[in-house]
Order: structure tokens, then sequence, then C-alpha cells
């Protein structure tokens, strides 16, 4: 360190670089506040020892560092100053017991912004032997660690030329400046991560855990953009600045405990209050006469669920992991600067740059951040591969109901069907029976992917029934199908049509279907699936030329239009003799939210 310092006096000072005091290694520290310890003659033997440039963290309230040194020859006589590097704290300068400045804050809350400052030293304070250097020093609490706290002390500490003094404290000033520069490239890293967060969720609604990841970027980017700067550029008090950083941390705590409960599914909404309302109260911390900050609330409950989450789901043991992380460094910097006690040490050294362990935060980010990318995208693989299966399903679904479609003869059928998802629970066939056709149309209750393989079995039953009236094909199916639909159940209407018009039909429990716009009234049975040996009766009808027999779901009838209003019976029945994708599409544009089927069939 010594050289180090007398290679910059050399090259800033060389009309005075011949000789000057270094203040830089051991001083003594006490553990209290005592206006004695600006005496000269002060025996601060008992005090233990801490270095300058500092490598120790500081201590809560008022403490006092003393050096005894040999007055250096090239001052006598000459203008000297004294150089004192980046204490972090407010302090008092004395010199041989007579005070000669003070920095701005002492006493308040308020410190100044951390920089190496130049103190000018009268001829007549230095003493011809030794010289002793004391600072008292006031370490508030809840101090915020602005930039320059957040870089190494760089010092110089040492009595030289007025000259060579100034252009060293510069130089020390210009070389922490460069240090802190580190903190812009996270900030903006930061920043923009959180606006990709934003972009994806746009594009994945349903993953909130985005979101709230996105606002806790936005809450460090905010953090890491302020500490470089000095409270001078801004042309505002310490006051403000420790606002605007309890703010931005108040933003990324929220961001983080909303992101935790999305990514934990804790859902429990009066949670929120426990962690919105501390947070919110933490940013105006510096008006509030409170004794520890109310941000330590929801900390702790990130704490406890993180450490919760850990014996729980291994797939998400990472995540919880680094949740409870961020929460135990973040209640160790709470209890550090308001209680002025922690389990550990607010900053490590390395490189010349003091690293808050609160800076691990961006570490637990970036982790957090791949962590739920690569979810987002195996989950996104996962769907579509998803997609594809179930569209190849539909096809297949399709295919099934619409194969060996009869020849049209004295019959005339027409037939469509709207799943609600890719595949559905409706279902239709229509198949020649000698001279006869069967009209089979049902609904198995529920949707989608289970719904369909009921109807696969359904279609495979109804190749297996021999007796081919429609009392008997319900029977069979209804056998075939009892304690096999896992508490569901199946509606079906099957119609048997013969050659001069007549028409057979059995109902169990589906729609009764309409003839020229009049519903017919058929004896209901019980659907499918439900009970065992359940019997059918059948009703005979005739069917003039021209006349239409409708066949269609409950989705027809239950198609919901925006404000709730369903579709119904008497606009079902006034367009009940149209043909069969004209009625199926007017249900679909009023509102789908169920399987749409309908077929017709017309006697020419």
């Amino acid at each position: 360190m010594v050289s180090h310092w007398l290679a910059l006096l050399l090259a800033c000072a060389s009309s005075a670089f011949a000789q000057y005091a270094d203040l830089s290694g051991d001083w003594r520290i006490s553990k209290d506040d005592n206006p004695r310890y600006a005496d000269v003659n002060f025996d601060d033997s008992g005090w233990s020892s801490a270095r300058l440039p500092w490598e120790v963290d500081r201590k809560l309230g008022v403490y006092w560092l003393r050096r005894t040194l040999r007055t250096p020859a090239i001052v006598d006589g000459q203008d000297a100053a004294l150089v004192i590097g980046s204490v972090n704290e407010s302090y008092e300068v004395y010199v041989n017991g007579l005070r000669i400045a003070t920095t701005p804050g002492f006493g308040t809350n308020n410190p100044p912004y951390v920089e190496p400052r130049v103190f000018a030293l009268a001829p007549e304070i230095l003493r011809p032997a030794n010289t002793v250097v004391a600072l008292r020093i006031w370490r508030p609490a809840r101090l915020v660690w602005t930039g320059a706290q957040r870089a190494k002390d760089f010092g110089p500490y040492l009595i030289a030329p007025a000259i060579a003094a100034v252009e060293l404290e510069m130089a020390a000033r210009m070389r922490m400046t460069i240090r802190m520069t580190w903190y812009l490239p996270q900030s903006l890293f930061l920043l923009f991560a959180a606006c990709y967060l934003i972009w994806t969720y746009r594009r994945a609604r349903e993953w909130r855990e985005l979101f709230w990841l996105a606002v806790f970027c936005f809450g460090a980017s905010g953090i890491l953009m302020l500490i470089p700067l000095p409270d001078y550029l801004l042309n505002t008090s310490h006051a403000a600045i420790a606002t605007l950083y309890n703010a931005a941390a108040a933003i990324q705590i929220i961001g983080f405990s909303e992101y935790a409960m999305a990514v934990l599914v804790i859902r429990i909404g009066f949670w929120r209050w426990f962690i919105w309302v501390p947070a919110l109260l933490s940013a105006l911390l510096v008006w509030l006469p409170l004794p520890i900050s109310p941000a330590i609330l929801p900390v702790a409950l990130l704490a406890f669920w993180g450490a919760r989450a850990l014996q729980g789901d291994r797939k998400k043991r990472l995540i919880a992991f680094l949740i409870l992380l961020y929460a135990v460094l973040r209640l160790n910097l709470i209890s550090v600067n308001d209680l002025g006690i922690g389990l550990l040490p607010v900053a490590i050294n390395f490189r010349h740059v003091l690293l808050p362990l609160g800076t691990v935060s961006v570490v637990v980010i970036v982790s957090m951040l791949f962590d739920t990318l690569g979810r987002l995208l195996r989950d996104k693989g996962e769907k579509q591969r998803m997609a594809g299966e179930l569209q190849a399903a539909r096809e297949i679904q399709q295919l099934m109901l619409s194969a060996a479609a009869p020849a049209q003869g004295e019959f005339t059928t027409d037939s469509v069907c709207y799943p609600a998802h890719e595949v559905g629970g409706d279902f239709y066939r229509i198949l020649e029976d000698g001279d006869a056709r069967l009209v089979v149309v049902g609904d198995v209750s529920g949707k989608g992917l289970k719904a369909a393989m009921h109807v696969s079995e359904i279609v495979g039953s109804l190749r297996m029934v021999r007796d081919r009236t429609p009392a008997s094909v319900l029977s069979a199916l209804n056998n075939a199908l009892a304690g096999h639909l896992d508490g569901g159940f199946v509606t079906c209407c099957c119609a048997r049509l013969e050659p001069g018009g007549t028409v057979r039909m059995a109902n169990a429990g589906h729609l009764n279907p309409y003839r020229n716009g009049t519903e017919v009234d058929l004896d209901g049975g019980l659907p499918l699936g439900i009970l065992p040996g359940a019997i059918y009766e059948e009703t005979e009808i005739q069917l003039a030329p021209g006349d239409q027999l409708t066949f269609l779901s409950d989705g027809v009838v239950e198609a919901a239009g925006p404000t709730g209003e369903l579709f119904g019976f008497d606009r079902t029945r006034a367009i009940s003799g149209a043909a069969a994708a004209r009625i199926a599409g007017t249900a679909r544009e009023f509102g789908q939210n169920d399987d749409i089927t309908v077929v017709t069939v017309r006697r020419s």
C-alpha cells in the first residue's frame, strides 16, 4: 500500500515527493464514545485494532479511530493536508486534540456522499515529534448503502504537502468512480430482463410468475441504477435518495413475494395484506419513526415459504432454495441496518470492490430467470405435443364419425359436429341395415379427451349390436357402458328409418328431435351407463314426403351470448327446420360453450 501511494505521489506531486506520512495500516478502534478520546495523551493501548483502508464491517452509533505517527519533516513550515479515504459514515476529524473539520450530516440520518476528503492543516497544529489523528465516527441505523458505500475503501490515508494531497485525493476519487461503473451493466441487464419477461408474459398470460419476476427485476434495476449516483449529482438530499432507494426495494420485495406465491402455488389471498402494506410502508421508512423496517414481515414469510417448499416437490426445490436464500440475505441486511446485528457480513472484499451480499440477489434473479424460462419452454413443448396429439385425435374422431356414410335414397341425411375443444363428447352414426337406416345421436357427459375416449367405446359397441331396433340398440349400449363411465353418463336418441316413411325411435335422456319445427314427444328413458338392464320404449311416427326430422345435442340449446343469455328452446325450435350447417352455425356464432351436433333427415 505504501509503495502504491508513493508511486502516485511521484507521478502527481513531483515538487514534494521526498517525504510524507502514511496513515494506512493499523488504527485503534473504540467500543464507545468519550470526548477524552481526542486527547493527545490518552492511552488507547487497550483498544482493538482496525485496518485502514477499511477491511472490517462498521459499527452502529458513535465510535472512535486513533492513530499515532511520527510527524513528517517535509511539512515543517509548509502548507500540509490530511487525506482521509472513503469512510462510509459522517465523522469529526481531530489532530493533536484539536477538531479541524466535521463532515456534513454528523449526528443525523442524512450522511454525505462517501468520497475521499482533504483537510488543510495549519503548521502550528502539527507537533514536532509525534502527531495523533483521531476520527469520531457516526453511523446511524438504516443507513442506505448508496453507491460509494458499496465500493471498497481505496484510501489514501496520509499527511502530505497540500498540492500532492489534492492530486492523490482526486486520483482516488476517480478510481472509486471507475470501479463503481460495474453496477450500470447489471442494472441495464435487469432492465432488459424485465422488458423481455413482460413481452413473454403478454404471450403466456397464464404464467403470472413472469409478470411478477419482471416487477422484481424492475425494482432491482432501480436499486442498482441509484447506488452509483452521488447526492450532489442528483442535486437532492440523502433522505430523498433513501426514499427512492427504499421505494425500489419495496417494489422488489412485492414482486418477489408475488412471484414466490405464484411458483409455489400459495393461493391464500389474505397473505397479500402482509406483503403489500409492510412493503409500501418500508418505502417511507426515512420519514417514519419505526424501530425496525416493516419489510421484515414479507421477507420472513418468504423465508417460511421457501423452507417449507424445500421439503415438498423435488421439481421445485431449486426455486425454493433461491427464495430462501434471497429471504435470508434480506433479513440479515434489515437486522444489520436496524439493529446493528447480523449472522452474516453485509459485504465481502473482491478485487478492490466491497461486494454487498445483497448483490447476490442479482445471481438469484439470473437463476430464477433461467429456471422460469426453462419451465416455460418445457411447458410450451408439452402443450405443442399435446396439441399435436389432440389434433390427430380430432381428425381420427371426425373420420370415425363420418366413416361409411350411407348413400342417399328415400331419406336424405345431413350432419354437422363442432367440438367445443379439439375433441368432444358428442357423437352420431348413420348405419345401413338392409333396406332400413339407423340414426344414432348422443352426448357423453363431460368434455375433452376423456369424453372422446368414451365416444370411441360407443362407436365400437355399435358395430357389435346385432338387433338394430332402437330399443335393443340402447339396451345393448347401456349394458356395455354400465360401470365404465366413472360416474358419468351418456344421453342418446336412436331412430330406425324404414321404407315408406315409417320411423321408430327410442330415447335415453337425450333432447327430443324436431319434426318440421315441432318437438316429437318420446318416452324418456334413463341415460346410458347408469343402471344395467334398463328398458327403453319405442315410439313410431310417419314421415310424409318433404318432412324433416332434426336431431341435435344440448350444445345448441345451451349456447350462451356475451351477456350469458342462452340460445334456448324457442330459438332452437324456430330454426330446427333449417339445414344442419345453418342450425349449428347459428348456435356457434351465438356463443358456443359445449359440443354442437346436428343431424337432419329429410324424406324425398
